[in-house]
């Protein structure tokens, strides 16, 4: 998890130093790594199924599916999306490269 400067607000630098005091030997610096697990496998393997581009170009999972909420009643669920990373930019022009590269 990255903690970037939002800019001059107090009580972000209050939890970032919190944060800081509660976990001393984890590395703020370092971003999230990206999440590629599928989250409905058993909808993600369909072949129509939602896919989106973000502002960077990433290709993600955009599969709705339904989650219980309560696991004592099944019959309490919400939507969910599956927002797992299908490929990135770098991946996408690797593909397009290959595919370019046959057909031609």
């Amino acid at each position: 998890m990255a903690l970037e400067h939002i800019g001059d607000n107090q009580k972000l630098k209050l939890l970032i130093k919190k944060l800081e005091e509660k976990y001393p030997h984890y590395d703020f610096s370092t971003p999230a790594p990206l999440d590629r697990i599928c989250k409905a496998k058993h909808e993600c393997n369909k072949p129509d199924k939602l896919m989106y581009y973000d502002v960077k170009g990433n290709l993600y999972c955009g599969q709705k599916f339904q989650q219980t909420i309560d696991e004592t009643n099944i019959n309490r669920w919400e939507w969910r999306t599956c927002n797992a990373l299908v490929k990135t930019v770098e991946e996408l022009k690797l593909s397009r490269a290959k595919q370019n590269k046959f057909f031609n």
